[in-house]
């Protein structure tokens, strides 16, 4: 399904590049791309406990992540909150 489309609640996995990092108080923004879809994903720091590197990473770096849909002013967007969310980072 696209991804605009999908219901709030969703669990997708998502795995591409980062391509912008926004640091926040409570976690980070982060804009992954697999070359076709672009997606803003959330990460909580309680999310970080078993993979401290997504707390450093940079534009470039391969991440894989298991998020939730939600939809904010309109646009859905993923949000990690669990540690073993966080699939892979390098």
């Amino acid at each position: 399904a696209e991804f605009s489309k999908m219901a709030d609640g969703t669990i997708v996995n998502v795995s591409g590049k980062i391509v912008t990092v926004e640091r926040m108080r409570t976690g980070q923004k982060l804009t992954i791309s697999d070359g076709k879809t672009q997606w803003s994903v959330i990460v909580w720091s309680n999310a970080a406990g078993l993979r401290p590197a997504i707390e450093r990473v940079r534009g470039g770096e391969d991440v894989s992540l298991r998020a939730k849909v939600h939809s904010v002013d309109g646009t859905k967007i993923l949000v990690v909150t669990d540690p073993e969310d966080i699939l892979y980072v390098g």
